[in-house]
């Protein structure tokens, strides 16, 4: 069902790296699971499910009946610091050895998802 999203059953830290980019999970634990988007920084972060009434949660807020086959997507458009165009990267860093453009601060795309 996944394709190319990674599994997950628990906490996970990852990162934003450029403007636009989603992230995807497929969520393989437990029926009825909670799940929480964590983040600080200049971005604006939600995080969607991909449940029948696409539930989209802002960071800090929870949603208490993930179940095993969801897909979760972490994405941000937004980018609340003046003058910044992205979370690490103005622009895909792809496979580059090093970053180029990412001016911004290397912690500002690190968001958690916590799920109990």
């Amino acid at each position: 069902m996944s394709g190319n999203c990674p599994s997950i059953t628990n906490d996970v830290q990852e990162a934003l790296l450029y403007l636009g980019e989603t992230d995807c999970f497929e969520y393989t634990g437990s029926a009825g699971a909670s799940i929480r988007l964590e983040y600080a920084g200049p971005l604006h972060p939600k995080l969607k499910l991909a449940i029948a009434n696409g539930i989209t949660l802002e960071p800090g807020e929870t949603y208490s009946n993930l179940n095993p086959g969801t897909l979760i997507f972490v994405y941000d458009y937004v980018n609340r610091q003046v003058g910044a165009e992205a979370g690490f990267c103005q622009e895909d860093p792809g496979d580059q050895a090093t970053l180029t453009g990412c001016n911004d601060g290397l912690n500002t795309g690190e968001y958690w998802i916590r799920i109990n």
